[in-house]
């Protein structure tokens, strides 16, 4: 049992990160049933704590902070932690007596190095005492889980092992060549954690998350039925960080949440010269193929919706292998056949007027949607979650 798994039972990564902390709260009132547990709502200023121990602004406290760090532990991170540790420690209304930061991945050589010498220096600048500041990495977590018979609960091994059942049935299936409307729906949510992952508000701040209106035009094209010689494909075009990339993961999770399948694919991160090559990419197995699974969904009479975000990583001006982006044309122009498909391609503008693959989409056959710049309002409203109060026009 894996932290990736993890991911997969709370749907996306954005469930992972949300219900970590909650079981993060549960595992430490389990840990300390004599003492003031709480974890903190998540608002602006929420004071660097998700979760306390201790009577706060009475006594000193032990704060938690939990980090959904999977797979990334980089620069981004460490500035994270450190601006985390730093609201704690200098905050004027509570004290902290210890600090711990509880993440689901495990650290490198080069990882573990910058976290010592960042603990140390901690310490020497803080005055403190040695311990005070403690890592809970994913096998710790792991372990503690077990030891006070959490474990079960919080990666829900029942469910998981049903999972595991259904994969085992697909593997046996698979040597004939067969695949299961079940089993294509388990695939189909496995196969966009690229996607999912992606961040969709600025810095740490979770609260500056910017719901977009173009993201409810493409869920409205989904929704709806098809005109006269209209192609299931639609087309998000804009500037390079316009934000196509953030409106596609929010599209995602909006057609998980409205209960509709949908398979989101980063085409910068997943790239082959022919589409088995392409498919065993994308879902980690032999003999998955993606108009199968479409061929299943339109027996099913269910609706199947394909994001392919970056289409032009693979174009002329930024690729020297042209197979790689044929690849996915032809994919698209197969499913575009599936009256139950519906298809979403972003790309730069540039490239949809100058490729000579992708400008095959400037036909008026496809739907398309040029992304604006955010608002002047909307920036000043994220700026000042950062207390930036007075931007100048040229920030």
């Amino acid at each position: 049992m894996s932290w990736h798994n993890y991911v997969i039972k709370n749907t996306n990564i954005e469930g992972a990160r949300a219900s970590f902390e909650a079981d993060c709260g549960t595992l430490f009132r389990t840990m300390f049933p004599e003492n003031d547990v709480r974890r903190v709502e998540v608002k602006r200023g929420d004071g660097g704590v998700d979760i306390f121990i201790g009577n706060i602004g009475v006594e000193p406290i032990t704060v938690i902070q939990c980090k959904f760090f999977l797979n990334d532990f980089g620069n981004a991170q460490h500035q994270q932690i450190s601006k985390s540790f730093k609201t704690a420690i200098e905050s004027t209304e509570y004290k902290c007596k210890e600090w711990i930061l509880c993440i689901p991945g495990i650290l490198d050589l080069k990882q573990n190095l910058w976290w010592s010498n960042w603990v140390e220096n901690q310490i020497t600048l803080y005055n403190l005492k040695k311990g005070s500041i403690k890592l809970k990495d994913g096998e710790i977590l792991i372990d503690l889980f077990k030891k006070y018979n959490l474990f079960n609960q919080v990666f829900k091994i029942e469910e998981m092992l049903q999972l595991e059942k259904i994969d085992d049935k697909f593997d046996l299936l698979s040597n004939g060549n067969q695949l299961t409307f079940e089993q294509a729906e388990f695939e189909i949510k496995k196969g966009s954690y690229y996607l999912e992952n992606v961040s969709n508000f600025f810095g740490d701040n979770m609260t500056t998350h910017l719901e977009r209106e173009e993201t409810i035009k493409i869920y409205d094209w989904v929704k709806r039925d098809l005109v006269v010689n209209e192609k299931n494909v639609f087309i998000v075009e804009a500037e390079k960080g316009y934000g196509k990339t953030v409106i596609l993961k929010d599209l995602l999770l909006k057609l998980n949440e409205e209960k509709i399948d949908a398979l989101g694919i980063k085409a910068d991160k997943y790239y082959a010269s022919d589409r088995p090559g392409l498919e065993r990419i994308i879902f980690q197995k032999e003999n998955i193929h993606i108009e199968d699974i479409a061929r299943l969904y339109n027996e099913k009479g269910k609706l199947l919706v394909i994001i392919v975000d970056q289409l032009d990583a693979l174009s002329q001006s930024l690729s020297s292998n042209r197979e790689y982006l044929q690849t996915y044309s032809r994919l698209i122009a197969d499913l575009s056949y599936f009256n139950n498909v519906r298809i979403i391609i972003s790309t730069r503008s540039f490239d949809l007027n100058y490729d000579a693959e992708i400008s095959l989409y400037k036909k008026a056959e496809y739907s398309k949607l040029k992304i604006s710049l955010i608002s002047k309002e909307k920036v000043k409203e994220i700026l000042a979650k950062y207390q930036i109060h007075n931007p100048s026009e040229k920030l």
